[in-house]
C-alpha cells in the first residue's frame, strides 16, 4: 500500500482532468459510456459474424450462403 497517497487511475496510472487525452478539436461528450457486459456481447457478436462468415470461405454453394444468412438474420 502507498498509504494516504492516491495512486491514480487504474493499474496506477495517473488520472488526467476529463478531456484531457481527446483529440485536438473534438469536443468533450459527457454522454453514455459503454458497460464492460456491453462490450463483451459486442465481442461476441464479431466471434459470431466471424465463426458465420469462415463458412463462406472458399467455393461456397448455395445451401452455404441459405445457412449463413438464417443463422446470421434469425426470424
Amino acid at each position: 500500500m502507498r498509504g494516504s497517497t492516491d495512486a491514480g487511475g487504474p493499474m496506477g496510472t495517473p488520472r488526467s482532468e476529463p478531456g484531457a487525452g481527446a483529440r485536438p478539436g473534438a469536443a468533450a461528450h459527457p454522454g453514455r459510456h459503454a458497460d464492460w457486459l456491453e462490450l463483451f456481447f459486442g465481442l461476441v457478436f464479431v466471434a459470431l459474424a466471424a465463426q458465420l462468415s469462415h463458412g463462406l470461405h472458399g467455393d461456397p454453394g448455395l445451401r452455404d450462403f441459405a445457412v449463413f444468412l438464417a443463422l446470421y438474420f434469425p426470424p
